[in-house]
């Protein structure tokens, strides 16, 4: 795997501490995932750490929330941390760390990347969370850049909700509203616009 590892989260401030002393933080592929490892030197009044990921190295979005280990969020010993990007090694992947006091400041760390497996054909990343109640979030591998659509039928067939995303070469996040759908089980099939390849996967509605 692509192992990395940078810097130190920093932030202005006039006399104050540094509410994260970040020494360490890297990535690296494990068989279909992305795994990523950080650990504090010190910590004060920390709330936690948003994963961030990207594409292309400078639009991120939020993937996950890691609370802080540190007690009350604060800490002067070791603190270490660990995130799994399941199914995100079809594809490069830019990933950087958010984080926030309990006061709601932050700061950002730097970013590291992960060079990813090559993508043959269109592939479901992971599907989360699952079972869903109301948003559902899609990972999902594309080898070219254009469109998809992403299409969610009942056990009989019968089509229920169709989407079509613009696609990179690489991984796409995408979130589809699925509240108003009764529950059950349902089949998500992605394909590009000329139905020439496509995936298909299984979700439970709550």
């Amino acid at each position: 795997g692509d192992l990395s590892s940078r810097g130190t989260f920093t932030i202005s401030a006039v006399e104050a501490a540094l509410p994260v002393t970040l020494v360490n933080f890297k990535g690296m592929q494990h068989d279909k995932d992305n795994i990523l490892f950080w650990e504090t030197a010190n910590e004060l009044n920390n709330l936690g750490f948003e994963v961030q990921s990207s594409n292309n190295g400078s639009t991120f979005e939020k993937i996950a929330f890691v609370d802080t280990k540190a007690a009350n969020g604060n800490s002067s010993l070791l603190q270490s941390y660990q995130f799994i990007d399941a199914g995100a090694s079809n594809g490069n992947a830019y990933y950087r760390l958010k984080q926030i006091d309990k006061n709601g400041h932050s700061s950002l760390s730097d970013v590291i990347f992960l060079k990813g497996n090559k993508i043959n054909s269109i592939a479901f990343g992971k599907i989360y969370p699952n079972p869903v109640k109301n948003n559902l979030n899609l990972l999902i591998a594309s080898p070219f850049e254009n469109k998809i659509k992403i299409d969610i039928t009942d056990l009989a067939g019968k089509l229920i909700i169709s989407r079509e995303k613009a696609v990179i070469n690489g991984n796409n996040r995408y979130t589809i509203d699925v509240s108003m759908i009764p529950a059950g089980t349902y089949f998500i099939k992605a394909s590009d616009v000329n139905k020439t390849q496509s995936a298909v996967s299984k979700f439970v509605k709550d």
